[in-house]
């Protein structure tokens, strides 16, 4: 297994872009070409190499069931988009146009997805077909610089925090409200929520 991932064509962990799928049977891995592929760890063998619509990724999320994987494309390609990979049939989604985003987050209920845009705006999108479900007004002090863990729904999917520079803001994934900002620095992925109202941080 070290030797096919590691030898050649692919980064060793971490890469620019990787991570275990919740189920923890799959790993998405990106190659020095800027490709993705899907390993599956049970088989120790590459199950997916997925041909998508730009050469690379600023950002991904697994869906909570492990069945989706979807991926933004990186600010400067010539048309940002976010495609959808379905891991059970190996199939990619139509892409879907808009702005580059930094970060995306799945609600735990699977229907809706969360990205945080490079304008500073929040939006909410359904995960069957990315309609639009939701947009924030833009925050101008929001960071590229934070990664997907910037970007965070709540247990019963009724909140959405994200992170940036000197804040937390929490929205309203209903109608894209900002309901209330937190003047607190957070880095990285030290936060996590304990149950639908405690936000934990470090």
């Amino acid at each position: 297994w070290n030797e096919r991932v590691s030898a050649g064509d692919y980064f060793t962990f971490p890469t620019p872009i990787s991570s275990w799928s919740p189920d923890g049977k799959l790993v998405l891995s990106q190659t020095r070409a800027a490709t993705f592929e899907i390993w599956s760890w049970e088989k120790r063998e590459k199950a997916h190499s997925l041909e998508l619509a730009f050469v690379n990724a600023s950002c991904h999320a697994w869906s909570p069931d492990s069945i989706n994987l979807a991926l933004a494309a990186h600010q400067d390609a010539p048309a940002p988009v976010i495609q959808v990979f379905d891991t059970r049939r190996g199939e990619l989604r139509d892409p879907w146009k808009f702005e580059p985003f930094y970060a995306l987050a799945w609600s735990h209920d699977g229907t809706r997805i969360a990205a945080r845009a490079h304008g500073g705006t929040l939006r909410v999108l359904s995960s069957a077909d990315g309609t639009q479900l939701a947009k924030s007004a833009a925050t101008l002090h929001i960071s590229k610089y934070f990664g997907a863990g910037a970007l965070l729904w709540s247990p019963d999917d009724k909140q959405i925090v994200l992170a940036t520079n000197g804040a937390l803001l929490l929205y309203d994934p209903a109608d894209g409200r900002l309901v209330r900002e937190f003047n607190v620095s957070v880095f990285g992925n030290a936060w996590q929520f304990l149950d639908d109202s405690i936000l934990l941080l470090a």
